[in-house]
């Protein structure tokens, strides 16, 4: 199956684990989207508390440094929405909760193209396999087939004005460590 075209992409949510994920895996490619005139947003699962290595900053700090420098990098490459679930770092698992997160953030999106990371584990490269990115893939893949164009799946966010959306596509990043 070809990919659409570009041209006929408005937006495109990209859903990850962590912060700084997404610019690891596909940050070049945003960069091309949006000098296109593509509307991106993000959709982070996890605060990144477990992220860095100097054990003199507190974890309670590493989530604030880590959401600014995301904040940061996603309006250097054209970035116009972001939104931290703000799970456990080192903790996310694809529950239905998570699910109706990340469909709460498709409906309000309403993007053509999601990007999300693989949901299967990589033996050749394990950090690619980190738990939480194949949780938020997993989560994500769900949340785009059955759950966002399902009337019937989590009803009370029709309370919230978000109607069922169909997303066109869905990309799935690659990350070489």
């Amino acid at each position: 199956m070809e990919p659409i075209a570009d041209h006929e992409i408005s937006r495109i949510l990209a859903v990850t684990a962590h912060p700084d994920d997404i610019d690891f895996g596909a940050g070049g490619t945003i960069a091309q989207w949006t000098a296109k005139g593509i509307e991106v947003g993000y959709c982070i699962a996890t605060n990144g508390d477990q992220g860095g290595e100097d054990p003199d900053i507190p974890r309670d700090q590493m989530q604030v440094i880590r959401q600014k420098e995301q904040r940061d990098a996603g309006k250097i490459l054209g970035v116009t929405d972001m939104e931290f679930l703000n799970y456990r770092d080192g903790w996310l698992e694809p529950t239905i909760e998570l699910r109706k997160k990340i469909v709460r953030a498709i409906r309000r999106f309403q993007p053509d193209r999601l990007v999300i990371q693989s949901p299967e584990r990589n033996w050749d490269r394990l950090g690619a396999s980190h738990p939480d990115h194949m949780a938020a893939g997993e989560a994500a893949i769900q949340a785009v087939y059955p759950d966002a164009r399902n009337r019937f799946a989590f009803m009370d966010l029709l309370d919230e004005g978000l109607e069922p959306w169909r997303v066109k596509e869905v990309w799935v990043m690659s990350m070489v460590t």
